[in-house]
């Protein structure tokens, strides 16, 4: 353990950034020092509890070093007894660095600017205090409970816009858990507990998804299989279904599609769905034949789910279906058009989502520019592959996810036969300094 600075290297905040509204890394520094004199500790007693200097704490308790890395805010969060409540600072802080690194400066009335700063105040508001819920919950659970259990899990859901499964695993997987132990003792009918579970499987899906995007697939899976089980005894098709697109997504990675799995998601939900829940369960259907090699399968799924997208909504759809829209689909469209060597169809798609793309969800470009890389490969454009590679690999850099930049090394080794052009040597230069 590093004993100097404790952090990561995009974490640092000075007095510049305290500044902010809402500033959750000021909160998490004065909540460090008044959990430690709550508690009877002196700053040296909790150096040594967690491994460090007193000097690292006295900077911390005084927000004048890095935020604490993932191992250490657990290990301060431990010995100070906050129950997860530093943890969730600490994801909020985070969350709000990398908006501030991101912010340029907007002309005046620019929404832009407005909605960045909503963005601050609103991670914030999602993450501090979520165990407060919990607290003190006895007696009956009724309808309004529910209602706010599930408005944290959709203002929670919005942190992987910004954040990476590195950043976000460990609180939704403590959230997770704190559910699922309060359904084990929650007193309430049938159909409040139907809809308990039904926020548990929501959340079983939000914790595979960041541990899928941190490179653990093991837990991945685990958590994609416990949201199946409370999606089934929920009684909802459509939360099963995606537990099983989950599932099958998992395969793919891998290089192993699950056709029958694909397929099953989709049937399962089919009858309930709703517009966008259909596009998103079709659209990853197409993904996995794509991965197959089925080029007529593909092209029929990805018309299903554009079909689909189109119709009007008779019922709500779920929050977790937020994002699912045109932008979405042509990414997934051009994805499956790249995989299954088809660039004259693969890069319009992509090109045109990708200009709609706000620089703060810096994760997902930075994948989606990858996938525009390699289709410009395929379509001879080499020079424009190398500067859009560049232009990936440096968005990568400092986000908590292992995808990008797997896929940044990926396509570069599709470069590499074109090393003689002077961009593509430089791309792929940069690329092995990292």
């Amino acid at each position: 353990m590093n004993g100097r600075h404790g952090g990561d290297e995009m974490s640092d905040v000075g007095p510049r950034d305290a500044a902010d509204s809402t500033d959750a890394a000021t909160l998490l520094a004065s909540e460090i020092k008044r959990r430690r004199l709550a508690a009877n500790l002196s700053q040296p007693q909790l150096a040594s509890a967690i491994g460090y200097t007193r000097q690292y704490v006295s900077l911390a308790e005084r927000q004048r070093a890095n935020l604490p890395s993932h191992e250490l805010i657990n290990a301060i969060d431990a010995a100070l007894q906050a129950n997860g409540e530093l943890v969730d600072l600490r994801v909020a802080a985070r969350a709000q660095r990398i908006a501030l690194r991101t912010r340029s400066p907007e002309p005046s009335g620019s929404g832009d600017g407005v909605d960045r700063r909503e963005f601050l105040g609103a991670t914030t508001a999602a993450v501090i205090g979520l165990s407060a819920f919990f607290a003190n919950r006895g007696g009956h659970l009724g309808a309004s409970n529910i209602g706010m259990l599930t408005a944290r899990t959709a203002q929670l859901r919005r942190l992987d816009n910004y954040l990476g499964g590195s950043d976000t695993y460990q609180i939704y997987a403590a959230e997770l858990e704190r559910t699922v132990a309060f359904a084990r003792t929650a007193r309430c009918t049938d159909v409040i507990m139907s809809r308990l579970l039904g926020v548990v499987a929501e959340q079983a899906q939000m914790a595979g998804w960041a541990a899928f995007d941190a490179g653990m697939l093991e837990e991945a899976t685990s958590h994609y299989e416990e949201s199946l089980a409370a999606a089934r005894e929920s009684g909802d098709a459509a939360l099963e279904g995606n537990a099983l697109a989950f599932l099958a997504y998992v395969d793919v990675s891998a290089k192993r599609p699950n056709i029958q799995m694909a397929e099953d998601s989709f049937a399962t939900a089919a009858r309930v769905a709703t517009p966008r829940v259909k596009a998103l369960l079709a659209e990853r259907k197409a993904w996995t034949y794509a991965v197959a090699g089925d080029v007529a399968n593909t092209d029929r799924s990805l018309a299903v789910a554009r079909e689909a997208l189109s119709l009007p909504a008779d019922d709500v759809e779920p929050d977790w279906v937020f994002w699912v829209d045109e932008d979405e689909l042509d990414i997934m469209a051009g994805r499956c058009w790249t995989e299954l060597q088809r660039p004259l169809r693969a890069v319009p798609l992509l090109d045109k989502a990708l200009s709609r793309f706000d620089p703060l969800h810096a994760r997902d470009k930075s994948l989606y520019q990858t996938w525009l890389a390699h289709s410009l490969v395929d379509g001879g454009e080499i020079e424009r592959a190398a500067s859009v590679l560049t232009d990936s690999h440096r968005l990568a850099s400092g986000v908590g996810s292992v995808r990008p930049l797997n896929r940044v090394r990926e396509v570069s080794r599709r470069l590499e036969p074109h090393r003689q052009v002077h961009v593509v040597a430089q791309a792929l230069q940069e690329i092995s300094l990292a």
